[in-house]
């Protein structure tokens, strides 16, 4: 039979870092998950970098000519995002009301 050793202090003290790194990391990313706001501000920043891009491939194909409103039109929609979702808002309130007369 084999005898078993007891860990040295060394061995000992090098598997309590290990486990306090782990630890750690464990406690930070239930932390992330946990933030709700900055994973919500993180999502919304890459849908954001996620349209622009596509506008700006959209605009590349476009003629210069229809080029240049079009940009003027994504600049401020990126300005003023409010204001373009209540416009937005505006008119899809106006196309029903319209729709439901329409409908009697």
């Amino acid at each position: 039979m084999t005898k078993q050793t007891e860990p040295s202090q060394a061995e000992l003290r090098s598997e309590i870092e290990t486990t306090r790194a782990q630890v750690g990391d464990t406690v930070e990313a239930l932390t992330r998950k946990l933030d709700v706001s900055a994973r919500g501000k993180e999502k919304a920043a890459q849908l954001r970098a996620d349209v622009l891009s596509k506008t700006e491939n959209v605009v590349a194909a476009l003629p210069e000519p229809a080029a240049a409103p079009v940009r003027r039109g994504v600049g401020a929609v990126v300005a003023h995002p409010g204001l373009a979702v209540g416009a937005f808002l505006g008119s899809a309130l106006v196309v029903r009301s319209f729709m439901k007369r329409r409908n009697r």
